[in-house]
């Protein structure tokens, strides 16, 4: 989490979902475009792509927690 640019369907809206979900939470999540990928869209490879401005949809699980080494 928290490094730039997006990596494979990470955006800054699941990020801040995450900060609160602790392990075994489940959430449905609407990420707007301004939270999402903005107007430049993006390729995730193998053929998926994120449309610019799109609002997006995703179900976030957690299944456990950890934290990097400092």
């Amino acid at each position: 989490m928290g490094s730039r640019p997006y990596s494979k369907g990470m955006c800054e809206g699941v990020e801040y979902v995450l900060r609160s979900m602790k392990a075994g939470g489940k959430r449905r999540v609407i990420v707007p475009p301004n939270l999402g990928f903005r107007e430049s869209g993006a390729d995730l490879g193998t053929g998926v792509q994120i449309p610019p401005s799109a609002t997006l949809e995703y179900i976030v699980e957690v299944e456990r927690v950890s934290i990097a080494p400092a």
